[in-house]
């Protein structure tokens, strides 16, 4: 059930909607963001890194996120063996990794890249 309520608030995060914690007389609420994240490639399996890529845009600024397949498949509790299968199974967390990048690209960009870790695909 908690997995179930994460993918929906991500997915809604990755859609550009922020739950609003209730503050003093206003109750709780939901708004469209600012979005700052965008992505502007596809996915890109790369075996010989053991990474997938794929080009975005955090507030105007490109970089790469990149996946290491081995969280991805953690993430799934499998063990994928052809590119294919890498790029389904990034495809169906697609808004995880989104919800990730949008969140850590603020402090976590490095040479214009961003890994996307087991943890992060966790905890957003």
């Amino acid at each position: 059930m908690q997995n179930n309520m994460r993918s929906i608030a991500d997915s809604m995060f990755a859609a550009g909607i922020e739950f609003l914690p209730e503050e003093g007389t206003k109750g709780v609420g939901v708004r469209f963001r600012e979005r700052k994240l965008e992505y502007v490639g596809n996915v890109r399996i790369n075996r010989f890194e053991n990474s997938a890529a794929i080009k975005m845009r955090y507030a105007g600024e490109e970089f790469v996120c990149v996946i290491d397949l081995d969280a991805v498949d953690d993430h799934h509790r499998g063990n994928f063996s052809t590119d294919d299968q890498y790029s389904k199974a990034i495809s169906d967390i697609l808004h995880i990794v989104l919800a990730a990048a949008e969140r850590h690209a603020p402090t976590k960009i490095n040479n214009g890249r961003l890994l996307v870790t087991y943890d992060m695909l966790q905890n957003g």
